[in-house]
């Protein structure tokens, strides 16, 4: 008889590996609260004011000095809440009564800074100390008013260098700006300059658009407020009518004072014992 022939043994199979699932992907924004921050008077915008990619929700006004903010470091919670939230809570953006204006730059007792219609623009800085701690292609957003084409750009330039016109837009309320030309962000102390092109126009604060999480930038606050260096020729026959906008303490010395009238201003040096 033939031999019974020998059973052939299957491979064992491999395991079936467990399935992997797929990462939860991370939010990129903060859901914007159901209400709020609809009126004509609001002024919206939504911005990374913590520097950790995520999109946070800000809410100001044209009206008064109120802010909202809904972070994503606070857990992006449904809300507004407190009215009262302070700009250092959004380091992506700045307010303009934290940087040091050169005359014809003015700061306002309404938390802004402008240059003043009439004045003309030559010499005009606003200038922003930040600290990066690497390198990227950074852009800015100001808040401004800008009520016509005689009043609508900026020039922008990073320490010492080279600059740029930034066309910022119209529009007679408190608005963001279309975004500024591009500027290299690198490692090391250096100060932002918001400089005068045309008078006319306010500025109430000034954000990163982007490169401030790639380049790893903040925001510094300035310790001196106020440097004059401009004296615009005024007529002596020239009519002026003025309003009482703040009152300051000063020590003995001497002062550079602005006036500044309806359509036009001065500057006044005076002598304080």
């Amino acid at each position: 008889p033939s031999p019974t022939p020998s059973a052939t043994l299957s491979p064992t199979p491999s395991p079936t590996p467990s399935p992997v699932p797929s990462p939860t992907p991370q939010a990129t924004s903060c859901a914007r609260p159901p209400s709020g921050c609809t009126d004509s008077h609001d002024v919206y915008t939504t911005l990374d004011c913590d520097g950790d990619g995520i999109l946070d929700h800000k809410c100001t006004t044209t009206i008064n000095t109120n802010m909202w903010l809904v972070l994503s470091t606070e857990s992006c919670l449904n809300s507004w809440g407190s009215s009262s939230r302070l700009q250092s809570e959004c380091q992506a953006a700045i307010d303009a009564t934290s940087g040091t204006v050169t005359a014809p730059f003015v700061q306002q007792a309404g938390g802004y800074a402008e240059i003043p219609e009439g004045v003309g623009a030559t010499g005009a800085v606003l200038a922003f100390p930040v600290i990066c701690t690497g390198s990227a292609t950074a852009t800015f957003k100001a808040e401004i008013i800008a009520p016509d084409a005689d009043s609508d750009s900026f020039t922008l330039q990073l320490d010492d260098g080279s600059q740029s016109d930034w066309a910022t837009g119209q529009g007679s309320l408190w608005f963001w700006s279309a975004t500024s030309p591009s500027i290299s962000m690198t490692a090391g102390s250096h100060t932002v300059k918001v400089r005068g092109h045309e008078d006319g126009i306010k500025i109430r604060a000034l954000r990163f658009e982007s490169g401030m999480t790639g380049a790893g930038c903040q925001w510094q606050q300035s310790t001196t407020t106020t440097t004059s260096t401009h004296t615009p020729t005024m007529s002596s026959s020239l009519s002026m009518t003025s309003t009482l906008i703040a009152t300051e303490a000063v020590m003995a010395g001497q002062y550079d004072v602005w006036y500044q009238g309806t359509r036009s201003a001065a500057v006044l040096t005076i002598t304080c014992d």
